[in-house]
């Protein structure tokens, strides 16, 4: 396999068989989304190159319906998810439960990652696939389209905020990309998030933790892309702090914001991005509230949307 990224059901160079059959299924209207599909595969053909082992594939839009049919066969008869920690007898079941979490994903048009390690019969190429669930389209309707998904607030009530505090599309796109692709970079490089016997508390933070290292990495890699990134940057911080109005205290990652912003970086994303994701995963860990301070951080979520 070339490439090693899966985009719209196009398999790069994998099989002509599959990629005559559903290759026509994407489809792309425009200078501005036919530049911005293409920064997305040039992004995951990055990600690709840097981990050998994982494929990138991104779903979303028009192809949405097809890939419910195609994917289980993508992933081959023996796939195993790896979001979660499960024993072997639940396997079958965790993988039908996360394409059925895929699916809904789709229809509502929500960003998302899940790792899965592919049968022996997958056509795949690689060990292990990571399954991204964006529509660059969406975000490209209009200029504040971004911004009124991550604030909850409709277009036409966005008008009056100032330009400063308007997300940029493409800047978002980008963002929510390397987010949810290091959803499943953490995954392979550390193993899950998810673990068995977990109560209620623990599996919030888990996905706290999950969220919050994610937003590092993407701030991280953006800063370092970006010759002047902090406007975009203290434009996500407010967005996340909304999280603590909507009672959604697993995507308050302010500090993982902040961090990024003050954070000198030891290796560049672009030099080397296996030994970036690392240092990504080592100052999360001395930086995220553990446990304890999570089950605070709750806590006033749910204090600031009292009544």
């Amino acid at each position: 396999m070339a490439h090693g990224r899966l985009h719209h059901f196009h398999i790069a160079r994998a099989t002509i068989l599959i990629c005559a059959v559903l290759c026509s299924m994407t489809t792309v209207a425009g200078p501005q989304i036919e530049r911005d599909h293409q920064a997305v595969e040039a992004r995951l053909d990055v990600l690709a190159g840097a981990f050998p082992e994982v494929a990138f594939m991104t779903i979303g839009g028009a192809s949405r319906a097809d890939y419910v049919a195609y994917l289980p066969a993508l992933l081959g008869d023996t796939a195993r998810n790896l979001d979660y920690e499960h024993p072997d007898d639940v396997r079958q079941l965790l993988v039908d439960a996360q394409l059925n979490r895929i699916h809904m994903m789709l229809e509502n048009d929500e960003p998302s990652a899940t790792l899965f390690q592919v049968g022996e019969d997958s056509q795949v190429g690689r060990p292990y696939l990571c399954v991204i669930t964006l529509d660059p389209d969406r975000f490209l309707g209009d200029n504040l389209a971004a911004t009124a998904f991550m604030s909850g607030a409709e277009t036409h009530e966005l008008s009056a905020w100032p330009d400063e505090r308007v997300l940029d599309n493409e800047a978002f796109i980008r963002y929510t990309l390397d987010h949810e692709a290091f959803h499943c970079l953490a995954v392979y490089l550390r193993g899950p998030y998810y673990l068995m016997g977990s109560d209620d508390v623990t599996a919030e933070y888990q996905r706290f933790r999950a969220e919050f290292d994610a937003d590092l990495f993407a701030a991280l890699a953006f800063r370092d892309a970006q010759n002047d990134a902090r406007g975009f940057m203290e434009n996500m911080l407010r967005m996340r702090q909304l999280s603590l109005f909507n009672d959604d205290p697993v995507h308050y990652t302010g500090r993982a914001l902040r961090t990024a912003m003050r954070t000198e970086l030891p290796v560049r994303a672009r030099d080397n991005l296996v030994e970036f994701a690392a240092f990504v995963i080592d100052l999360a860990d001395g930086v995220a509230a553990n446990r304890a301070g999570f089950k605070r951080h709750a806590a006033s979520a749910q204090v600031v949307t009292l009544p």
